[in-house]
Formats: C-alpha cells, sequence, structure tokens
C-alpha cells in the first residue's frame, strides 16, 4: 500500500484527518489497486471503501457526542435536587476508522 494521499473528512468546518481505528495511523489511498474507492491504513492494511469509511467515522462521532450529552445531562442532573439522570455511556466500542 503506497501513501499517496490521506483521507479527510470536515466536521464543523474543519478538516480531520481519517484515523485507523486499530493502530491510530492516517488513512491514505491505494494508488496500486483497481478501485479508486479503496483507502487504508498504511501501517496494519485495514482497508474499506470511501463509503465504508465515512460510515464507520459518522457512527464514531455520533458515539463521542452521545456520550458527551450523556455526561452532560449527568452533571447537571447530580446537581439538582429534582432531576434524575440514568443514561448510559457508549463503552467497549471498538471502531475501524476515527477522526
Amino acid at each position: 500500500m503506497t501513501d499517496d494521499s490521506n483521507i479527510y473528512v470536515t466536521i464543523d468546518q474543519q478538516q480531520h484527518p481519517v484515523l485507523c481505528g486499530l493502530c491510530k495511523n492516517a488513512i491514505a489511498s491505494r494508488a496500486e489497486v483497481d478501485t479508486p474507492d479503496d483507502v487504508g491504513c498504511v501501517i496494519c492494511d485495514t482497508r474499506a471503501t470511501n463509503e465504508e469509511v465515512l460510515e464507520a467515522v459518522q457512527k464514531y462521532f455520533q458515539d463521542q457526542h452521545q456520550n458527551e450529552i450523556i455526561r452532560q445531562l449527568g452533571e447537571t442532573a447530580r446537581g439538582s435536587k429534582f432531576i434524575t439522570f440514568d443514561g448510559k455511556p457508549v463503552r467497549n466500542t471498538s471502531y475501524k476508522f476515527i477522526v
């Protein structure tokens, strides 16, 4: 696999490199394959299509935001006599690709 162009996603008007969820290295386009959609990790050879990468990153981003909302709601409820909150964060999830 060659590392000729890293893959980025734009979140809140900022570009973030897409990283391999296993080894945390930037993923890149795969120049030696016939399909231009094939991208992956240069280090551990984790591969996917552009669509699969986007789906994995969206799931990762969604789970991270959900955990942040749960944390904030929990902090708010702890400070209140009138509100209780029993939300559970997403845990022990492995992601093929992350940002």
